[in-house]
């Protein structure tokens, strides 16, 4: 049999996983969009990752499950956290590179476009 004081300590280092789990799911989300972030909380530690989960559900009556992972030497070792962080900031950094560079293409099209289209009016009528 267990005594109280064991059970207390239990819920308690309960408690501060989750809310240091909770607090890496934020800090995660806030340099790379997580699906369903407002939704999940800590699940579990299982198989060396923290789980998260919640169910989005809606007005008419359907759901949606929402999962989420994420390793968990984050919890405890810093420069894996910083390694993991860093990594992530990068990835941002180069997908917001990329949709720039994707704007600047677009535009340069619809300008090219545009300007055919003017030449093509352009000739149609001065031309006549």
């Amino acid at each position: 049999m267990m005594n109280k004081a064991s059970i207390d300590q239990y819920f308690s280092i309960k408690e501060t996983v989750a809310k240091e789990a909770e607090s890496l799911l934020t800090e995660v989300n806030n340099i790379e969009h997580i699906p369903g972030y407002k939704y999940l909380y800590f699940e579990d530690i299982e198989g060396g990752y923290i789980e998260y989960f919640g169910e989005e559900t809606w007005q008419y009556g359907g759901y949606e499950v929402h999962r989420h992972s994420l390793p968990l030497e984050l919890l405890y070792d810093p420069e894996a956290k910083k390694r993991y962080i860093s990594e992530l900031e990068e990835k941002a950094q180069q997908k917001l590179m990329q949709d720039a560079e994707y704007k600047l293409r677009q535009q340069k099209l619809k300008r090219e476009r545009e300007k055919a289209q003017y030449e093509r009016l352009k000739k149609q009528f001065e031309g006549n």
